[in-house]
């Protein structure tokens, strides 16, 4: 099945259809034995570690198959020089160690966004996926518009799942190091989002992978740090230029937007401005209050 030509510059011939975020299920499809040399990886993936040892077996395993049973996904390239891959870099290098010069891949003109959303829909089916990378998929899922809600929906999710993986994100480097390593557990970590202090997030994940904390122990630990931290000092508003300040401090210190009002009959009202259930969850976690999947 090859490209046709047509006004808009392709089309493709007996269509399949697939996925259905974002109309890709309205990108027409065809299947293609495509030769190694003319792909290339894309900028989707966005894993760069490739063990020689897994590479090297699944290499083994196409070499015995004689082809690749599960279809590259790509799209032809803007210069019309080759294809570019979107799924399936791994497939790719491994079949130029089993010396495969074909591989039969999916081609479709997806988008960028579209594109970014397949590469991390693939990531989320790889057997090895820690809550890392699956904390960085739902990431690319959410840098192509789409809400939390919306990402639940498309990975057979919980809303609160896909948020309280993406809060693992935000954590110290060294304590999502652990995280990957399997050292310490989503649920083990997900205490230490409440802690703005890097340092103190690695000090009690270095603690709980030596001693082997549960996670109550560890929530445990959290709660004690933040009730000896000292509490930003400052003074009661009395006036425009006061509120200014103490709005900026609280907003500063939580990440959400503060609003701070004084009622006609003296009483002073502080609340948050929020968009979505989840900046409001967002807050309740740096408050330390974990909100349960």
């Amino acid at each position: 099945m090859d490209f046709a030509p047509a006004a808009d510059g392709y089309s493709l011939q007996e269509p399949m259809r697939t996925y259905t975020c974002h109309d890709i299920g309205a990108v027409d499809v065809s299947l293609q034995t495509l030769s190694v040399d003319q792909l290339k990886p894309g900028l989707y993936q966005h894993r760069r570690s490739f063990p020689k040892e897994a590479l090297y077996e699944l290499a083994h395993s196409l070499r015995k198959a004689g082809r690749n049973a599960i279809p590259l996904i790509v799209r032809p390239s803007l210069d019309s020089t080759g294809f570019v891959i979107i799924a399936g870099e791994r497939r790719w290098r491994a079949a130029q160690i089993a010396g495969l010069h074909d591989l039969i891949c999916m081609v479709g003109r997806y988008s960028d966004t579209q594109s970014r959303f397949i590469a991390a829909a693939e990531n989320l089916q790889r057997e090895s996926l820690n809550p890392i990378d699956e904390a960085s998929a739902y990431a690319e899922m959410s840098g192509t518009g789409l809400s939390h809600v919306e990402i639940a929906s498309e990975v057979g999710k919980s809303r609160a799942h896909v948020s309280n993986y993406l809060r693992l994100l935000s954590l110290a480097f060294a304590v999502r190091e652990f995280i990957a390593a399997g050292k310490l557990t989503a649920s083990q970590a997900r205490p230490l989002c409440a802690l703005a202090s890097a340092n103190s997030q690695v000090e009690i994940a270095r603690n709980a992978v030596k001693n082997e904390w549960t996670v109550k122990r560890i929530a445990t630990e959290v709660a004690k740090l933040k009730n000896k931290a000292p509490a930003p000092r400052t003074s009661i508003p009395s006036n425009d230029v006061d509120v200014k300040r103490l709005t900026e401090l609280i907003s500063t210190t939580t990440g959400y937007p503060c609003i701070i009002q004084q009622t006609d009959e003296g009483r002073w009202r502080v609340g948050f401005s929020m968009s979505s259930s989840d900046e409001l969850e967002g807050l309740l976690n740096r408050l330390g209050i974990i909100v349960d999947d």
